[in-house]
């Protein structure tokens, strides 16, 4: 999940709330376990600390939605669409059978713009 860096301590706090624990801290990501579901925290898109997305220009790009009843900010489809790319390409290396399907519902136009403004 990328977040703002601003409200890291804010939504860590919600989910321990909720019953998370922090599990490991990175300098861009924190990851927080709950029964079996993980949750990443991330404040920009890194892999082994070099940043491959702007995330303050990603964040521009989310919208309000509802987890594990908290209201938080969510990349819209098609940013989440650029960001499933880029996490393949640059960080797991691999095209997982879930990012397939949320590249193939979710890309478009507006996906495609996105990326030529990061690439520009």
């Amino acid at each position: 999940m990328l977040i703002d860096r601003n409200h890291v301590s804010k939504v860590v706090s919600r989910l321990m709330g909720r019953g998370f624990r922090i599990e490991a801290v990175e300098p861009y990501c924190i990851t927080m376990v709950c029964g079996g579901c993980i949750v990443d925290l991330y404040v920009y898109s890194t892999m082994s600390g070099v940043i491959y997305l702007d995330a303050e220009e990603l964040m521009r790009h989310a919208e309000y939605t509802s987890f594990n009843d908290l209201e938080m900010p969510a990349l819209k489809t098609y940013a989440e669409a650029l960001m499933t790319i880029a996490h393949a390409v640059y960080k797991e290396r691999i095209y997982t059978l879930n990012g397939c399907i949320t590249v193939k519902v979710w890309l478009s136009e507006k996906t495609l713009k996105l990326a030529e403004n990061f690439i520009t």
